[in-house]
């Protein structure tokens, strides 16, 4: 096993959760070899430091609450990292609700009046008919 090639993938996972298929690409542009890379990868999943259904599990985690956003900006997210669809479908499954999630940015980040919550539930991702209901449970019906 290459051991630059074993040091550079642990410094990426140190810095966050990354994805089987997002280390692998990472690698493969440092000129590591195809065979290095699958045997750092083999190794990193065999010790748990490698491990994309527990990468979904902290992606989520980290864009909930305070920092939170739209399921399909999220999801969009996780794909474009290499997840697999039916693992992170698995996942938000089990996450709160869109409407939760909105709520809880908008009562961790408050906003002066509902035009603003709005318009920062929709950079969120949140789509128009969860960031309507949150704002109306949060400043009340219009």
């Amino acid at each position: 096993m290459d051991n630059d090639c074993l040091k550079e993938a642990l410094r990426l996972l140190a810095l966050r959760a990354r994805g089987t298929e997002e280390l692998r690409l990472h690698l493969l542009r440092k000129h590591y070899s195809p065979e290095s890379i699958e045997a750092v990868l083999e190794f990193l999943a065999s010790r748990h430091y490698l491990d994309d259904q527990r990468t979904i599990q902290e992606t989520i985690a980290a864009k909930s609450g305070r920092r939170a956003v739209g399921r399909s900006k999220l999801r969009d997210e996780m794909i474009v990292r290499g997840l697999s669809e039916e693992q992170i479908e698995a996942e938000l499954g089990r996450a709160p609700s869109e409407l939760e999630r909105a709520r809880e940015v908008l009562l961790t980040n408050p906003k002066a009046d509902r035009g603003k919550a709005g318009r920062f539930l929709m950079s969120r991702g949140f789509d128009e008919e969860t960031v309507e209901s949150a704002l109306d449970s949060v400043f009340g019906s219009e």
